[in-house]
């Protein structure tokens, strides 16, 4: 009696933790299509969102700002649940797209795609292609480079990590400053991660994939299980090891790098929310995949909230938002592994 009681109990926390999250998230994206150059009401938003509001209201939040959000809720839940995939598959709490150099690697494939395929206005995507190839090719060249004899040193994960993202970043500076210099303002505060250049199109794309990639991750749950406790236990369980990372890092690379292709690079948000999540729901990937969404998605709309309203007339790039938290966070994490060792 006591144990089902002990069972109900964590079920109602659980259902409560989430319900909560989902109102948070309305809340807040209600709140970020409110704010702007031009203030508007929330109960006129939601009017709008329902078709009961003025041409100029409707226009304003579904074709100017709906979009911004969903760019927003999109990029949250590629990055949180990313973060929470590759901390798992290489089992380390410190892993997550940005360190690992996944967003710079995706960044100078947008830029390599404008460089040479400009020309080609048929090939729409050719960014988000190159994005991908690119993330891709950064996240096997850190695996190869950290894993040792059939193992992965978390400590060469990382600074593997480390120096292909500089060396990635190296390439996009000088590409920026030779071939993009007259729009290398433009081109710069891209880099640096937001979600100015939304539209609805936009925005709908990166929610639709991310959720897509999402539900596809949310498949391997019991997988990441397996790996987060080291890939011996992983085999010694029947888990296909090394065909369960390779479709983990594919659908990792193909989330963030589609994201980052539309908003450039955001940092530390696959390292700091995996943690929150954990922290709510505990180790289970089948809640903690989609906890890490959920939260990465709130972190986002936060995060641009505060871009737009910090400096009154001006926006600062949401990578800024997220590096100031981040940072810390990360450095966090770095003493209390040093202290446990």
């Amino acid at each position: 009696m006591r144990h089902l009681q002990k069972l109900f109990t964590r079920k109602f926390l659980e259902i409560s933790f989430l319900l909560i999250i989902f109102l948070l998230l309305l809340l807040s994206a209600i709140l970020a299509i409110s704010t702007g150059s031009a203030s508007i009401p929330p109960g006129d938003v939601v009017n709008a969102l329902l078709g009961n509001a003025d041409t100029l209201t409707k226009t304003i939040v579904i074709d100017l700002r709906l979009g911004r959000v969903l760019l927003a809720i999109g990029t949250g839940l590629a990055l949180g649940m990313s973060g929470c995939v590759v901390q798992s598959i290489f089992q380390n709490p410190l892993a997550e797209p940005y360190i690992l150099g996944i967003s710079a690697g995706s960044v100078l494939g947008v830029l390599l795609s404008l460089v040479f395929l400009s020309s080609f206005e048929h090939l729409k995507y050719s960014a988000q292609l190159f994005s991908f190839i690119f993330a891709l090719l950064t996240i096997v060249l850190v695996y190869r480079i950290a894993s040792v004899g059939g193992t992965i040193n978390p400590a060469t994960l990382l600074l593997g990590g480390i120096a292909i993202s500089a060396l990635f970043s190296a390439i996009t500076s000088y590409l920026i400053y030779t071939t993009f210099s007259k729009n290398i303002a433009t081109i710069l505060f891209w880099t640096m991660g937001g979600f100015w250049q939304a539209n609805l199109v936009s925005g709908i794309l990166v929610f639709v994939v991310a959720l897509i990639s999402g539900i596809c991750m949310l498949l391997f749950w019991r997988e990441l299980n397996a790996l987060s406790l080291g890939d011996h236990f992983a085999m010694n369980v029947g888990v296909d090891v090394s065909r369960a990372r390779t479709v983990l890092i594919a659908l990792v690379a193909f989330s963030v790098s589609f994201a980052v292709s539309f908003t450039g690079i955001i940092g530390f948000v696959g390292l700091v929310v995996p943690h929150i999540a954990r922290s709510i729901v505990g180790g289970e990937h089948k809640k903690l995949l989609v906890y890490s969404g959920l939260v990465g998605a709130l972190l986002l709309l936060w995060a641009d909230i505060l871009a737009r309203t910090l400096i009154y007339g001006e926006e600062l790039p949401v990578g800024i938002i997220t590096a100031l938290l981040g940072v810390p966070f990360f450095l966090y994490l770095l003493f209390r592994r040093r202290r446990l060792c």
